[in-house]
């Protein structure tokens, strides 16, 4: 996204007008642009009505998993994928209720998700996710 004042506002209206939820968002931001990563209620939908606006967006595929609300969960489970050699590029962590959520980008998802099955460490899906939180649409 453009990096001036106002943009993000008007990202965030064109994705609200859409009825579309934020569940997570992080903004990364350079000299020139802003970028701009966002787990959205509805990312096909988001992606559509971005584009319709011209806001030039992706999807990117990641991968979810719960950590518990007990101190230590998000290292145990950070640790197993380090050891399993899984490389995160970028990640978002939230609690909700009872419970921490991870939401990782890596290069390889299956990779990932082997590791996880191999570690004990339970992936989510968005809909397992949406399932506990307010419902959008």
């Amino acid at each position: 996204m453009e990096n001036k004042s106002g943009r993000l506002y008007e990202i965030m209206e064109i994705l609200a007008k859409a009825n579309v939820g934020i569940i997570a968002a992080t903004v990364s931001d350079t000299a020139e642009f802003g970028i701009l990563r966002l787990i959205t209620s509805n990312n096909e939908k988001a992606h559509k009505v971005l584009e319709e606006n011209n806001v030039p967006s992706n999807i990117s595929e990641v991968v979810i998993f719960s950590c518990g609300s007990e101190v230590g969960g998000f290292y145990e489970k950070i640790k197993k994928m380090s050891q399993s050699n899984i490389s995160i590029e970028y990640m978002y962590c939230f609690s909700f209720g009872e419970d921490s959520y991870v939401i990782i980008k890596v290069p390889n998802t299956l990779k990932a998700i082997d590791a996880m099955r191999r570690n004990g460490i339970v992936a989510c899906t968005m809909e397992d996710l949406l399932d506990k939180m307010v419902k959008f649409d």
